[in-house]
């Protein structure tokens, strides 16, 4: 399930545009 996790933050790094989001997102792991 980590992995899993891991897998859509990283899509959302790369998806997003690197701002205040990718960070909120990485401070929630």
């Amino acid at each position: 399930m980590l992995e899993q996790l891991k897998a859509e933050v990283l899509a959302a790094n790369l998806a997003l545009p690197a701002h205040g989001l990718v960070t909120f997102t990485w401070g929630n792991v």
